[in-house]
């Protein structure tokens, strides 16, 4: 079925190379995904697939772990993109995703129960 994402920020925890991101900004037109992933591969995959797609200024991508991420407790250097609310790539971050979320994303194979949790977290109490 087709979603309707409009006007929402989402959190892709597990971003991969963009299959559930770049659709949400393209075609269900999330304001911004917050994409995360820590395989090398799949990151260049996904920046390629966001400026392909142009809709890089939508999709901000975090390489690394996604729990650091989502809590705040990590230093921002890998960061492609700005947040408000979020310092800019050079410096600490000090309240990572908690509740900006409209919707999460948890699409890892086979399964994303691990997630669910840290997903939790980063809803945004209206979510």
């Amino acid at each position: 079925g087709k979603v309707d994402a409009s006007g929402e920020v989402i959190v892709d925890l597990y971003a991969g190379v963009g299959y559930y991101t770049i659709p949400f900004v393209v075609h269900a037109g999330a304001r911004r995904v917050h994409a995360c992933e820590w395989n090398p591969n799949s990151l260049l995959a996904l920046r390629h697939n966001a400026k392909a797609n142009k809709v890089p200024d939508k999709v901000l991508v975090y390489p690394g772990d996604n729990r650091p991420t989502v809590l705040g407790d990590f230093t921002s250097g890998g960061i492609t993109g700005g947040v408000a609310g979020l310092p800019s790539a050079s410096g600490p971050v000090s309240t990572g995703f908690l509740g900006i979320a409209n919707r999460v994303c948890l699409g890892l194979l086979p399964s994303s129960v691990a997630g669910l949790e840290l997903g939790a977290w980063a809803l945004s109490p209206a979510g």
